[in-house]
C-alpha cells in the first residue's frame, strides 16, 4: 500500500472513477488509465532532476470538501469507508480531474498524464512539479522530432 504524505509529488498511472463526469462519456467499467509514454516521461524527468516522486493510482471524486473535511459531511462514515478501501487497494492520492482526463484522452486518442501535489500549495513543491513537467515536455518533443 502506498503511504500518502503531505507535501509529496505524485505521478498518476490511472484513476479510480469515483466521479460523475467520466460516466457521462463511457460506461464505468472502462478504466481510466494515463498514457504510458507520458507517465514514463514524467518519471524519467523527475529522476533526471533528482526530485523524489511517488507513482501509482489516484482516486478522482466530485467533492473537494468530502475529502478535506469529511467529518463535516452527512455521509462522513461512507466517505471514510470508501477512502479506506481505496488505500487498501493501493490508491496513493485523491483529486478531482484525472479520471475524466484519462477517459477522454483514450476516447479522443490523445496522450494524457497527471502530476499531483499532495495536500500542499508549497512553493517549492509547485516549482519542482513545474520543472518535472517542463523537462518531460521537452524530452517528449525532442523524441517526437527525432522520428
Amino acid at each position: 500500500m502506498i503511504k500518502q504524505q503531505k507535501k509529496e509529488i505524485f505521478i498518476a498511472t490511472a484513476a479510480v472513477r469515483d466521479d460523475g463526469t467520466s460516466k457521462q462519456y463511457i460506461p464505468i467499467e472502462f478504466p481510466a488509465v494515463a498514457s504510458h509514454s507520458v507517465v514514463d516521461s514524467l518519471i524519467k524527468a523527475s529522476e533526471d532532476l533528482n526530485i523524489q516522486t511517488k507513482v501509482g493510482i489516484c482516486q478522482s471524486k466530485d467533492s473537494f470538501f468530502g475529502e478535506m473535511e469529511p467529518e463535516r459531511m452527512p455521509v462522513a462514515p461512507y466517505l471514510d469507508y470508501k477512502w479506506s478501501a481505496w488505500q487498501k487497494g493501493g490508491v496513493g492520492a485523491s483529486e478531482m480531474e484525472a479520471a475524466t482526463l484519462f477517459t477522454l484522452s483514450h476516447i479522443k486518442k490523445i496522450q494524457a498524464g497527471a502530476i499531483l501535489a499532495i495536500e500542499t500549495s508549497d512553493k517549492k513543491i509547485v516549482h519542482d512539479m513545474t520543472k518535472i513537467v517542463l523537462e518531460s515536455i521537452t524530452k517528449m518533443e525532442k523524441s517526437r522530432n527525432v522520428k
